[in-house]
């Protein structure tokens, strides 16, 4: 049976009452999704969903709110009074699309400085909205040959390199005792348009650090 991540999380109004720490994640189950959270706002930052079309006429954009209920403007003429549910084009950039790659072979790094290993990434290609930010999800299993030693797993891409950002990093207590985890990253100031996010590997004090199950994963945010 495949690893299984668990976020926690609650209905609608327990995540208003919840304050998070930096970068924490938790499921809204009321609205069916994410918040993200920043160590001081109560209840965090929830995600956009939804969907998007084309109307003929776009004089009026309606757009979904924090919860994904659609909102529209007030009407500019007749036929936005009778064509109430479209939604331009113009907010495709706010919808989120997860794109996700997974290395499951382990492999092993002596390196002191981020590096690839002998199968490359895993790596993924989203197109990062004008406002330059995402959100980053790295998960691995990571082991050492040697304690009290460790491993990190991190990326470049977007205009940032792997000793740039947080990194997933493990210090497990037993020599070749796999532990998996995961970390999620939320990112501004990253390039726009098209960017390629690969993951990136070293070790931790010394020995011989091994990683296997090796997924990321990228959710462009508005």
């Amino acid at each position: 049976m495949p690893d299984q991540i668990q976020l926690r999380g609650g209905d609608e109004t327990e995540n208003d009452a919840f304050t998070g720490a930096a970068r924490e994640v938790t499921v809204d189950t009321t609205n069916k999704t994410l918040r993200i959270h920043d160590g001081t706002t109560a209840g965090g930052h929830p995600l956009i969903q939804g969907t998007a079309s084309t109307a003929a006429d776009t004089d009026t954009i309606a757009l979904r709110d924090a919860w994904g209920r659609l909102q529209v403007a007030d009407p500019q003429n007749d036929s936005d009074v009778v064509n109430k549910g479209f939604m331009d084009t113009a907010i495709a950039g706010s919808l989120l699309a997860a794109t996700s790659d997974a290395v499951a072979a382990r492999e092993t790094t002596s390196s002191n400085a981020f590096t690839d290993l002998t199968t490359l990434g895993p790596s993924v290609t989203v197109t990062i909205p004008a406002s330059g930010k995402a959100l980053v999800i790295l998960t691995a299993g990571i082991t050492n040959s040697s304690t009290p030693y460790g491993g990190a797993m991190s990326f470049d891409g977007a205009g940032v390199t792997a000793a740039l950002v947080d990194s997933l990093t493990l210090w497990p207590t037993i020599a070749n005792d796999q532990v998996i985890a995961s970390t999620v990253l939320h990112l501004d100031g990253l390039s726009t348009g098209e960017q390629t996010f690969t993951a990136k590997y070293r070790r931790r004090g010394g020995g011989t650090a091994d990683f296997g199950d090796r997924r990321i994963t990228v959710i462009p945010l508005p």
